[in-house]
């Protein structure tokens, strides 16, 4: 009769914690204490207290989950059973949850993803995600990751761009993002952005140039900065791309590119590189080009100069006429060489 009396007195106080969301910290600290006195207690049969609402309870689970460590392992069954507890919780809490997995079972991770990033439940996949993402190799579990990015729940795609996004310097997560920055989820396209602009290289100047024209201000600006700081360091990877943008029919796709070549050092070869480039294109297409690039007339008086003393006749002639406006006293004798001949 005694046992069964500590059995049944166990069961209750099990019950009252579970079905009870607010408890008095005091009484539950009692409770708890009372629990693990009692050497009837099962935690694989109360796996619930693992995600509790109420943090006292998931920290009494993880702690009895790390007494059954042997070695470095834990019990495997047990690490199985908090993440199968997962699903549904609140995201603070399925974080601590995973954290929890983390440090006691890694290697449970990857035998449950598969059945959760495939599953039919959001649920469960938003728990696969927090999984991936405090897992201490996570792009090892790229191939879960190309599941849940294809995903139709647009919180899904989100989330797992953003643990995409913190592997940028690997070649096949590049690739992956570099396609979705023309996704028709704003939202997506925009992490995407904000991840490629943190640390900008050669590999986002084709896409942040496609996107220029259509995202809104926000994003533009995101991507300016970036193209900016590329444009003060590493010109040549996008000098190419900014030519034809000087002649382009959206005032705000000139104006843009009259902002970037003006902070590239070397305005000289780009200036050469413009003047080549306006030989080959219609002369309204040139006109526009030149309007263009008169908003920054004064700093590129300089890289005139010297262009106007280059061996090529035509972009020494090219080069007087863009200077044209100036009244700088240094161009009378290089406009006079240049009407010469002698130049």
């Amino acid at each position: 009769m005694g046992l069964f009396g500590k059995t049944d007195n166990l069961s209750a106080l099990l019950k009252k914690i579970e079905t009870e969301a607010s408890l008095d910290p005091a009484e539950l600290d009692v409770s708890l204490a009372s629990i693990a006195g009692q050497p009837e207690f099962q935690l694989g049969k109360n796996a619930w207290m693992f995600g509790h609402a109420q943090k006292k309870v998931r920290d009494f689970a993880a702690s009895r989950l790390l007494e059954t460590k042997t070695g470095d392992r834990v019990d495997p069954g047990l690490v199985d059973l908090v993440i199968k507890e997962m699903p549904g919780k609140p995201s603070s809490i399925r974080a601590e949850m995973a954290r929890l997995v983390a440090s006691s079972g890694p290697d449970r991770i990857q035998a449950r993803l598969g059945h959760m990033v495939h599953s039919a439940e959001a649920a469960d996949k938003e728990a696969a995600l927090d999984l991936i993402d405090v897992h201490p190799r996570w792009q090892d579990l790229l191939g879960y990751l190309k599941v849940t990015i294809r995903d139709h729940e647009s919180r899904i795609r989100q989330r797992t761009a953003r643990i995409l996004a913190r592997g940028l310097e690997n070649c096949a997560i590049l690739f992956i993002l570099r396609e979705l920055i023309h996704d028709e989820d704003e939202t997506l396209r925009h992490i995407i952005i904000e991840a490629f602009a943190q640390k900008p290289n050669a590999e986002v100047v084709e896409p942040f140039f496609e996107r220029l024209t259509l995202e809104g201000p926000e994003a533009r600006a995101i991507m300016v900065r970036a193209l900016s700081h590329l444009a003060r360091n590493a010109q040549s990877q996008i000098e190419d791309r900014l030519l034809p943008m000087l002649g382009d029919e959206n005032p705000a796709v000139r104006d843009i590119a009259v902002k970037l070549l003006s902070e590239m050092p070397d305005r000289t070869r780009v200036l050469k590189a413009f003047l080549v480039h306006c030989r080959g294109i219609a002369c309204w297409l040139r006109d526009r080009s030149m309007q263009s690039l008169q908003k920054i007339s004064d700093s590129l008086l300089e890289p005139l100069l010297t262009l106007m003393g280059d061996p090529d006749d035509d972009i020494r002639v090219a080069a007087m006429v863009m200077a044209g406006g100036s009244r700088d006293p240094r161009l009378v004798p290089l406009v006079k060489a240049i009407l010469l001949g002698k130049a």
